[in-house]
């Protein structure tokens, strides 16, 4: 892979602007190539997430017997102590994201300054629509909830963690290009992904060809898959942008091979319809039409051959997962777990139960029990904003969803770049796979989400962000 732009650029020696009529004492601020600050986040959001050195399959525990009351008895009150590990990252993360800030507003400063005395202006900013003010609004309501929460304690907490990782998000959306998170994706989940290889391999648990085996590394099958997506995503951006095509496709073929080998479903889903929205929007319209031909006879050789492949077929939808131990017109049990929290968010059908603090150990005790499995959340994310804000909070972060893709497509249509292409594909294949998976705002997928959407509220195409 070659090196990014950033990655080449060597620090610039200290220069003074007095001769030029700036201020004596102004001179080039020091910066940080973001490269550096990869290992460091990659930590913290590890020490954040879902991640476990003895983690178990996603499909544990779904005996009706008394294991479930016992496990989710165990669970609620690791939800509810929490983790000294986790606060502490939450406050580097925090340290480590003013740092970076602070820099990066320096050197900006310092280069609207050089800009004015050079050109007599500073470049102006493009017109910023909505999508601030919906920050604005989600974030406020987030933190508001604090005062009509049905457990204030809980809901403040996640109040403040929530607080520091969008704090975060915006500190890098200021530092970084839109390529430098495309990097960051592309390192970050690929480390998670490698290290839960050997893991799983460490542990004697990699046995892929066992029947209704799942990857599982140092989290659960699903959060796996959904890391194998955006690898997936950034490899093949990374690999438009002009890096070595050989150790990329590589990296592009494991995250394949782990896709598949996690079995999710949801994963491969989402990011089959990022992949065609985005090809429908680079592709020229008369190629356009030529694939739309393919695939109009290909579905009619399906209908013809239907009998013949109709068993087939089905085997690979599930990914090799028997219906009868999943119940596939049930999402895996998602519905029967959706028609029982759609009662719990008709008590508080307006503003919730408080951020991130539906999840108490009473509800998880209950419904777990009702279900037969350990749940600790709403498995879709649009459920989960519903119960945590209500409908005020589900449709703000919705329309802040959309609008974010929106500016994507439209920065993407204004200039053609692969890096613009990437957020019109982590933004579609973010809103997909919200349907029936929540993702917490502890996931470097979330994250590169927040930073996308602050990105497009405050910034213009960095020049970094308009090469090819």
């Amino acid at each position: 892979m070659t090196a990014p732009k950033w990655a080449g650029v060597g620090l610039a020696p200290p220069s003074t602007l007095g001769q030029s009529g700036a201020h004596p004492w102004m001179t080039r601020p020091i910066t940080v190539r973001p490269w550096l600050v990869y290992p460091v986040l990659i930590v913290l959001f590890a020490l954040m997430g879902p991640y476990s050195l003895h983690p178990t399959s996603a499909d544990a525990g779904t005996d009706r017997g008394g294991g479930v009351a016992a496990a989710s008895a165990v669970t609620a009150e690791g939800v509810s102590t929490g983790s000294p590990l986790r606060r502490f990252s939450i406050l580097a993360l925090a340290v480590v994201a003013a740092l970076c800030l602070s820099m990066a507003r320096r050197s900006r400063a310092f280069n609207v300054h050089e800009a004015r005395l050079r050109d007599g202006a500073a470049a102006a900013l493009p017109p910023r629509g909505i999508l601030p003010w919906l920050l604005l609004l989600y974030v406020g309501l987030a933190g508001g909830s604090f005062f009509w929460a049905v457990d204030p304690g809980i809901t403040g907490k996640r109040a403040i963690v929530f607080l520091i990782i969008a704090f975060a998000a915006f500190a890098f959306s200021q530092a970084w290009t839109l390529r430098d998170l495309l990097y960051f994706s592309l390192f970050a989940n690929a480390t998670s992904l490698i290290l839960g290889l050997f893991g799983s391999i460490a542990r004697g648990q990699f046995h892929p060809l066992a029947p209704g085996w799942r990857f599982v590394g140092f989290a659960n099958p699903n959060l796996h898959g959904i890391e194998a997506a955006c690898l997936i995503i950034a490899c093949a951006a990374a690999i438009r942008l002009g890096g070595r095509r050989v150790p990329l496709q590589a990296l592009m073929l494991f995250g394949v091979a782990i896709l598949l080998l996690s079995r999710s479903r949801t994963a491969v889903a989402s990011l089959i319809l990022a992949g065609a929205f985005c090809g429908a929007l680079a592709i020229r319209r008369n190629r356009l039409i030529a694939a739309a031909v393919v695939l109009a006879a290909v579905a009619f050789a399906a209908v013809v051959f239907a009998p013949d492949v109709l068993s087939g077929a089905h085997h690979a939808v599930l990914l090799g997962r028997s219906a009868d131990a999943e119940d596939p017109s049930t999402l895996s049990g998602r519905t029967l777990l959706w028609a029982d929290l759609l009662d719990f968010a008709a008590d508080h059908p307006w503003l919730g139960y408080g951020f991130d603090s539906f999840w108490t150990p009473d509800h998880i005790a209950t419904i777990s029990v009702r279900r037969g499995w350990v749940i600790t959340q709403a498995h879709s994310g649009y459920l989960e904003a519903l119960l945590s804000t209500g409908i005020v909070g589900l449709t703000i972060l919705t329309v802040t969803l959309f609008t974010g893709l929106r500016a994507a497509v439209r920065r993407y249509r204004a200039t053609h770049t692969t890096v613009a292409l990437f957020a019109v594909a982590m933004f579609t294949w973010y809103v997909t796979n919200m349907i029936p998976e929540a993702l917490p705002e502890s996931l470097v997928s979330t994250f590169v989400i927040m930073i996308l959407l602050a990105h497009f509220a405050i910034r213009s195409a960095a020049p970094d962000d308009t090469v090819q």
